[in-house]
């Protein structure tokens, strides 16, 4: 017998390439550091591995636009809440008493498009009113002062002390 594991028909100085890809060249789609970074776009010749690594590049951009889907949804949301907040605070002390206190959804002052609706919120903002009088912004008072105060005018003062001493 021979230790001569070379394959019938080759040179023993020729070695002979593994048929099968090794594992690091099986999981380098999923990290992407492969022959995939030099950027190119033309299609490679072995075509084994091109169909899992253009599936990698789909499924990490598909991770990205969601991300990125994700942060806008959030933004958005953030505006809508603030419309509420200023649309409630006209007659509420703390706009926010809206979802706070109330345990109103968002959804549920949105148009069909995402739009806030000054009416729903104000029909929110009414039925919190009614219930909770003391969430809703203290008004000015219009008409009469308080008794003494504003009234009547201040006489001028003449002499001081000395005036009033003096009977003046």
């Amino acid at each position: 017998m021979s230790d001569d594991t070379t394959p019938a028909g080759l040179d023993a100085g020729t070695t002979v390439a593994p048929a099968t890809p090794t594992q690091s060249e099986n999981d380098s789609h999923l990290t992407g550091t492969a022959s995939d970074t030099s950027g190119s776009t033309e299609p490679e010749v072995d075509g084994g591995d091109k169909g899992n690594r253009e599936a990698a590049k789909y499924r990490t951009r598909l991770r990205e636009t969601e991300a990125q889907r994700d942060t806008l949804a959030a933004q958005v949301e953030s505006y809508q809440r603030g419309e509420v907040h200023r649309l409630a605070g006209a007659q509420l002390a703390v706009g926010a008493d809206v979802f706070d206190i109330g345990k109103v959804e968002l959804s549920d002052l949105l148009d069909a498009n995402g739009n806030v609706v000054p009416e729903l919120v104000e029909t929110a903002v009414m039925g919190l009113v009614e219930s909770r009088p003391g969430l809703a912004k203290t008004k000015q008072r219009q008409g009469p002062s308080p008794v003494g105060v504003g009234k009547y005018p201040i006489p001028p003062q003449s002499g001081g002390w000395s005036g009033l001493l003096n009977g003046r």
